[in-house]
This record gives structure tokens, sequence and C-alpha cells, in this order.
């Protein structure tokens, strides 16, 4: 089914599919490679980490002068968040506040050895609820600021965003590096109703630069981006090296500890579909008994992201309700799915616009069909003008 679909990709996609898998692009040359669009697929899909080594020997003089400027500025970059994650760690250790850093630099150095592979947006911390308010003291205290939400909230938005919203969003006064403090692990909490506690008992410790950090187990990592990765359709390969490498480091018990979690959650598509895509482009061995569907790999749920890795992350409204068919597969919960047809309420972007006291909150319920439609306008003509 990939190869079919394979056929229909750019050759700069399939080439870089070919590097990814680090063997099977030692010799290969390709003429027909359009060098301008192999740059824009190495930056959309955030590859450089991974293959600049091996990329830059099979390109041109021009090529290879724009992936080193493009390497260097990532490692400037990465260097500047390893730094800033070791150091908020370190600090929310001090305070004995129990955390588990996830993704990004951690990651990067569990699964390749380095931090400087993975290319970070942000640094994700996962803590429980009832701390978060003391971890937001913590990361004052070394220089971030909160920006979303950016007022100080009242005690009602403060409850309510709670339930609505699944971390705030802070920036290092400084040196711009984002962090992300997480309260669930994702939005909404129904996707994956993982508590921390439960991930905090399993998980490990990743030594990064001679310190030693917290993150998710192999079982707990399995299992995340697996789900992480489907809701996104895989549209970014980084997603599924990442998972393809995690697969081929570990054991059978610790893929079956992640199959039984997909069981319990109600998660197993998702799992599945990672499985699946992981052995069909990047060749990973898979233990056919951990597939629970033998049909599986004919249906849209599988070839949805076979398709979306040509494309970029549009979010046009036309493709809403396309993605909303595809998201209500994800899991099979009832819960989940009513949180998906009933996601318009209230939000702090409509508290940062409109300030209420808290006797009259309910108003923002009535009021927030307006402030969508004046926040649309305003970007159209920001845009615009």
């Amino acid at each position: 089914m990939y190869l079919k679909y394979r056929e229909a990709y750019p050759s700069e996609l399939s080439f870089l599919i070919d590097v990814l898998q680090s063997d099977s692009s030692q010799n290969r040359e390709d003429s027909s490679i359009n060098e301008d669009e192999l740059l824009k697929l190495v930056s959309r899909h955030k590859l450089i980490g991974y293959i600049y080594n091996t990329l830059s020997i099979k390109v041109s003089v021009e090529t290879r002068n724009q992936l080193k400027t493009q390497y260097e500025r990532h490692s400037r970059h990465t260097l500047i968040f390893v730094r800033q994650l070791i150091l908020v760690s370190q600090k929310l250790e001090k305070w004995n506040l129990p955390y588990i850093a996830f993704k990004g630099p951690v990651l990067s150095q569990m699964l390749y050895g380095s931090p400087l592979v993975k290319h970070s947006v942000d640094l994700d911390f996962w803590v429980p609820l009832e701390h978060i308010e003391k971890c937001h003291e913590a990361l004052s205290d070394v220089g971030f600021i909160r920006v979303k939400p950016r007022i100080t909230l009242t005690p009602k938005q403060k409850k309510k965003n709670y339930t609505i919203s699944h971390h705030y969003t802070y920036v290092h006064k400084d040196e711009k590096v984002v962090i992300e403090l997480h309260w669930n692990i994702t939005n909404p909490f129904s996707l994956l109703p993982l508590s921390f506690n439960e991930a905090y008992t399993s998980s490990i410790r990743v030594d990064l630069n001679g310190h030693k950090i917290n993150t998710l187990s192999y079982e707990h990592y399995l299992f995340y981006l697996s789900v992480h990765g489907s809701v996104h359709k895989w549209a970014r390969l980084t997603w599924l090296k990442d998972f393809s490498s995690l697969l081929k480091q570990s054991d059978f018990q610790q893929q079956r500890a992640a199959c039984r979690l997909a069981d319990r959650f109600q998660l197993t598509k998702p799992v599945n579909q990672a499985f699946l895509l992981a052995s069909a482009i990047f060749d990973v061995a898979v233990d056919e008994s951990l597939i629970k569907n033998e049909d599986f790999s004919n249906s849209l749920f599988y070839t949805t992201p076979l398709k979306s890795m040509t494309r970029g992350g549009s979010r046009l409204n036309l493709e809403k309700i396309p993605l909303l068919f595809y998201k209500w597969h994800i899991r099979d919960s009832r819960i989940y799915r009513l949180s998906l047809l009933f996601r318009l309420r209230t939000h702090f972007t409509d508290w940062e616009m409109v300030r209420l006291p808290d006797n009259l909150f309910f108003l923002y319920y009535l009021l927030r069909p307006f402030l969508l439609i004046f926040r649309a306008v305003q970007g159209l003509l920001c845009r615009n003008g």
C-alpha cells in the first residue's frame, strides 16, 4: 500500500525518506532532484539535524552552503534550549517539584545520543495540576514570563482554564526560549487521559551533558508518540522517524506494554497506525501479534497519513470537516467524541479582549461567537494590510 502512494510522491520527498533510512541512500544519485524544493522540504519537515551530514555530500556546493547555514542556526538555537532545559529541571528539583520533560532535546538525546538532532520549537514540562502554580513561581524565578494567557486570571477564569486548556506558555525574557507547562499531556484530556502519577512512577532519567532529566518510559513514549503523530496525520517526517527509532530501540515487552495501554485507553488505532507506518516507510521489524486488526492496513485511517506527507499543515476551513471525521476515529470513546463536537466555548483569548468580573463570567459564552468573528476579521485585515 505504501509503495502505491510513494509512486506519486515528489522525487525530493522520496529521496529524503531514503536518506532518513541512512543505509539505503548511501550510493543513490538522482538527477531529477530539484534542490530548491529539497531545501523547502528539509525546512518544512524539520529535518536538518537528522540528515545534515548525510545529505551535504549529495548536493551541489551552493545547496551545501545553505544547508550548513541552516544547520549552524539550528545548532545555536538548540544549544540555548538545552541550557534552559537543564536549568529549569534543576530549579524544579531544588524546589522538590515533580516533573516530566518530554519531546525536544531530552527525546533527541534518548534516541540519537545527542540533543542536537531534533528541532525544538518549545520545551515541554508536565507536572501535576496541584503543583502548577508553584511551578509558575519557579519559572518566573529563572526569568520566564507567561505569555499565554498574558493576563492575571481571576479565580473563576483559572479554574475554567484548567478544564479547557492543557498548558501555560512561557517565554524567557532574554533568550526567547519557549516553555509549555502542562497539567495534561493532550488537549482535550479525553484524547489521552493518562495521569501524571502513572507516567511519573515509570519515568526514566536521561543523561544530558551530565545532568539527569526525568522523561517518559519507553512504553509511555511509544504510546504517546503514536497518539501525537496520529492526531497530526504524521504530516512531518521527523515524527515517524522518532517513533521508528524508538521502536528499534525498545524490546518486545515494552512494545507489548504500549499496546496494553492502547487497549486500556481505547487507542489501538493510532498505535496500529504507527507500527504499520514505521514498518512500511522505515522498514522497522514489527511483531505481527501486536497489530490488532488484520484489515487495518487497507483502511482510510492508514492511508490518510500516507497522503498527508506531501501536504503542508494548512488550517483552511475546508479541511476542518474531513479532519473532524478523521479525529473522530482516533479514540473509540463517547466522552472524547463529544469533546470534538462541543469545543466552541469560552477561552482565555476572550478574557484578554473583554475583562469581566467573575459574577458575569457566563456572558463569555454569549460573546464567544462575536469575538471569534472579530478576531477572524482582524486577522484578515492584518494579513491584507
